[in-house]
């Protein structure tokens, strides 16, 4: 469950999942991806968080949707979101369906139930990028076309049960 897929991360993010599902020889379906069409100015500011409660109605009035076992988000405060607009309807995580995402902000260990996310050290990222860019202007070294990437982590908390 995402915003739309119109920035490079978020779509680094999708192709990712494809390629676990693939992984684990599960299928992908289109279907199974659910946005909200656009991003909007939420009053309060917490847009992720309004936008996460849109997708948890969305994901409840699809067809099936009983039938998952899991919400993968495309960010923690996605999550949170989902998490609350779940539970106002009476959907229980992680008993109906577990609920994961990606950044490990450091809410995600205090919400009810604590969130399993992956761990992605966007400080370390910024370091290192921080880095090739006084490189290159100390050394007029272009970087252009290389990639960053870093390890992430998998943080097991209580939104995830075993099946």
């Amino acid at each position: 469950m995402s915003t739309p897929f119109n920035r490079e991360s978020r779509i680094m993010t999708l192709d990712g999942y494809k390629l676990a599902l693939a992984d684990c020889n599960l299928p992908f379906s289109e279907k199974d991806v659910m946005t909200v069409p656009y991003e909007f100015e939420a009053a309060s500011d917490l847009y992720e968080l309004e936008a996460g409660r849109k997708l948890a109605h969305k994901f409840m009035m699809a067809d099936g949707h009983k039938n998952y076992t899991a919400i993968v988000a495309i960010n923690d405060l996605i999550a949170y979101g989902i998490i609350h607009g779940l539970q106002e309807a009476g959907i229980r995580i992680p008993e109906d369906v577990s609920i994961i995402s990606f950044d490990n902000i450091p809410y995600s260990g205090y919400i009810n139930p604590p969130l399993t996310t992956m761990d992605m050290p966007a400080r370390l990222l910024g370091q290192r990028a921080c880095h090739m860019v006084v490189e290159s202007l100390n050394s007029n070294a272009s970087h252009n076309g290389i990639t960053l990437s870093v390890n992430a982590e998998l943080v097991v908390r209580k939104s995830v049960k075993a099946i």
